[in-house]
């Protein structure tokens, strides 16, 4: 059986932060691909992650939560 479909449409999620499974905020989402959520964080040094879609477990309307620690979000930083 496959996992409930979470509702990732621009419109909801854009601006809203994320929430790793061990409690940290990280940053807002600025855009998405068909595979990806784009999330920046920082305000004088911006970093900016592409996170796939597959790592969200739930979004309540107000946050964004991912199956992965906040350690482990830096796999997804891009350059």
């Amino acid at each position: 059986m496959s996992a409930p479909m979470i509702n990732l449409d621009s419109k909801n999620i854009l601006n809203k932060p994320v929430i790793t499974s061990d409690g940290y905020l990280r940053g807002h989402i600025v855009g998405q691909t068909d595979k990806e959520l784009v999330l920046m964080e920082g305000t004088w040094r911006v970093r900016r992650y592409n996170i796939p879609k597959t790592l969200v477990t739930n979004f309540d309307g107000s946050y964004i939560y991912l199956s992965i620690p906040d350690k482990e979000l830096e796999k997804y930083r891009t350059k």
